[in-house]
């Protein structure tokens, strides 16, 4: 029975030709605490009951069907991965499939409906309660959360760059992705004791911020101004943060650029700069303005470059039953050319506080080799480049770093 409906706003949208998905995934201890996760997960997501017709997000009551995951799946990436690539998701019926075996439980969901802050909050959830279905059918809009402040909305900050570090094509990418293709995806676990931000008070997202565009810069030999893309939560800027089933896709992209650096400041000093910057536009509503403009569609260059960004999920504090998780995005990479985008998270994996850093590879501009130095060259940062090194004498011990690797794969047979 088709019920409520409501017209998709232009961001909602934009996520369809993309075919950007997300993927979430937990192992669990025995197979008894399997259908507790499932029967959560089924009342949580709303995606089970909406599909796409034409403009509208339209709500009907279907039936669930959790798909077999095979036993050779082993871990929570392999169980991202699987629900992804194996198990249909058509717009038309719903924008949420799950699977399951004995140990893992994966869901794919599109982007048009969800975002990573959703999962972050839902986690918590999994175990602690029964989550019961809510009577509302539809999920809500940035628009709709923040009614009273986009109605409100202070100037927009006018002369302000609008530009981050940006990634030189490589020279001989993959010619042949298909329109329809994925991008690759590379990703490197690291436990956090190994990485200098715990030992010298210095945030891992102003670390991201920092060591991300420096790490660009080393691969294309030059240093420049720093500027970086970073996804923001706005559950954050809500008086409830709590879990809800209609607050499901609330997040903004925003630049973070910066002007007056110099060789000489420290890696420390850089990403205070950042955070300067963040919270300026936080305080002076530029993340609304920003909504706007992501409203109208999202933004490409016509050089042969592609911007760096971060999204940084958060940290999921895993607690028995479950004992792994995983988070994920998928997407066409021919959409998204003029990106070059990391995803971020922590987990207390088998009791071990574990960093995971992922890149987004668009094969269609950044060959393997130059996508594996530049996520090594991230994680290498966060265990090897200290805080209070300069930039100049970071990105000579990058330039090294990558030349070392840059050799060694020429000799891997």
């Amino acid at each position: 029975m088709i019920g409520a409906r409501r017209k998709l706003i232009p961001f909602e949208k934009n996520f369809i030709n993309t075919n950007e998905r997300i993927q979430f995934a937990i192992e669990v201890e025995k197979p008894s605490a399997v259908p507790k996760v499932v029967e959560n997960l089924r009342n949580a997501l709303l995606g089970f009951d909406l599909h796409i017709e034409g403009d509208y997000l339209v709500h009907r009551k279907n039936a669930i069907e959790v798909n077999k995951m095979p036993s050779s799946v082993q871990s929570c990436l392999e169980a991202a991965t699987f629900v992804d690539s194996e198990v249909p998701l058509d717009y038309s019926e719903r924008l949420c499939s799950i699977s399951a075996n004995d140990r893992f439980i994966g869901v794919s969901v599109s982007h048009m409906i969800y975002d990573g802050g959703f999962f972050l909050t839902l986690y918590d959830k999994l175990f602690e309660s029964s989550i019961f279905r809510t009577s509302e059918p539809l999920p809500l809009t940035t628009y709709d959360i923040f009614q009273d402040t986009f109605s409100n909305l202070p100037p927009k900050l006018e002369n302000e760059p609008n530009t981050t570090t940006v990634l030189n094509w490589s020279h001989k990418p993959d010619p042949n992705v298909s329109p329809t293709e994925n991008c690759k995806y590379l990703a490197i676990e690291t436990p956090a004791d190994e990485c200098l931000f715990l030992k010298n008070k210095f945030g891992l997202t102003e670390y991201y911020w920092t060591m991300i565009p420096l790490s660009v810069m080393a691969m294309n030999g030059k240093i420049q101004e720093f500027g970086i893309a970073s996804c923001v939560d706005l559950r954050q800027e809500m008086k409830n943060k709590e879990f809800s089933h209609t607050v499901s896709n609330n997040f903004i992209e925003i630049n973070l650029p910066l002007k007056g650096t110099n060789p000489n400041h420290s890696i420390r000093q850089i990403g205070k700069m950042f955070r300067e910057k963040f919270n300026e536009y936080k305080s002076t509503g530029q993340f609304y303005h920003t909504f706007n403009l992501m409203n109208g569609g999202f933004p490409s260059l016509s050089e042969p470059v592609a911007m760096c960004g971060i999204s940084n999920v958060g940290r999921f504090l895993l607690k028995p039953p479950i004992v792994d998780c995983w988070i994920q995005q998928t997407m066409r990479c021919k959409c998204v050319e003029s990106f070059a985008p990391f995803i971020g998270f922590s987990k207390n994996k088998y009791g071990r506080n574990t960093l995971v850093t992922r890149f987004q590879q668009p094969q269609s501009v950044i060959n393997d080799e130059d996508a594996k130095i530049l996520l090594e060259s991230v994680v290498y940062s966060l265990k090897e480049i200290h805080p209070d090194m300069t930039v100049q004498e970071a990105f000579d011990n990058l330039r090294k770093f990558q030349s070392k690797i840059r050799i060694m794969s020429k000799t891997t047979f």
